[in-house]
């Protein structure tokens, strides 16, 4: 296994819609003062124009007039920033099962032109699951059983289709925020951890060649207070009882929360250790 922690691997920039709106270079500067060697900006690829809109506070991605202005500067600012840092440049996408075909059309569109990606669940059902506690209680959950435990089992269900989806050459290799299912998770309690599901995951998605995006950015969010990957599941790829390459991840939406939970991260590996 291998820990990446001098790379950040999960950073939006000033193309999200809700997000700062600071420029990209920012978010770079910041990487580079905090010593890190590789910097992944990534941002939200545009969701499928059939995909009915779902209730959201803020934009959730990019529209697609806005996708070649971002490569366009998020490549210059990676020329301009050779020497001092490495910078790749890539999408988050989301992955939806009724829309695979259309999700790998864009992918063979704008793979050649990337360095990185990101392959993550926002939605179930067509709904997002991360938006605000209401939405998730009262919209979400009625279409998945209607309990917490049916939506849990939904999301590890549809994680286990994400890394076996078929999405062509350009599928990225890293699962980002394996545990985004508990983002009110103090509100609502989580019905359990999953240990079994989530073991089932990793394994494959290992077996696959898929990278883990050790995302930190659960540690800001007031109801849930933790990292979206486990630290008992760390533990077992750092004693090696499962293999997996781990990148970190701030999924900094503000230049400031760049390089944000790395001491946490840190401290679950044991300092100095990888």
């Amino acid at each position: 296994m291998v820990f990446h922690l001098d790379w950040d691997g999960h950073v939006h920039t000033g193309f999200c819609p809700h997000g700062s709106g600071e420029p990209s270079r920012m978010y770079i500067e910041r990487a580079i003062e905090l010593g890190f060697r590789k910097i992944s900006l990534i941002e939200h690829f545009p969701l499928p124009p059939d995909l009915p809109q779902p209730p959201t506070l803020l934009p959730v991605t990019m529209e697609m007039d806005k996708v070649a202005p971002y490569l366009e500067d998020s490549l210059a600012l990676r020329d301009e920033f050779s020497g001092q840092i490495d910078v790749l440049v890539g999408f988050e996408w989301d992955f939806l099962p009724d829309f695979t075909d259309w999700t790998r059309g864009q992918m063979d569109r704008f793979g050649p032109r990337v360095q990185d990606g990101i392959l993550s669940i926002h939605f179930l059902k067509g709904m997002i699951i991360d938006e605000a506690a209401e939405i998730f209680m009262c919209q979400v959950l009625p279409k998945l059983g209607g309990t917490l435990e049916g939506g849990y089992r939904e999301y590890y269900r549809t994680l286990m289709m994400l890394v076996r989806a078929d999405l062509g050459e350009f599928k990225p290799r890293r699962i980002g925020h394996l545990n985004l299912i508990r983002r009110f998770q103090k509100i609502y309690p989580a019905p359990g951890e999953f240990r079994d599901e989530l073991t089932e995951i990793v394994r494959e998605a290992s077996s696959r060649g898929m990278q883990l995006d050790m995302n930190m950015s659960g540690i800001r969010r007031k109801y849930n207070g933790e990292p979206y990957v486990p630290e008992w599941l760390i533990r077992k790829i750092a004693s090696g009882e499962l293999q997996f390459d781990c990148v970190f991840g701030s999924d900094a939406h503000r230049s400031h929360e760049v390089g944000l939970g790395l001491v946490e991260a840190k401290g679950m590996l044991g300092v100095g250790r990888y």
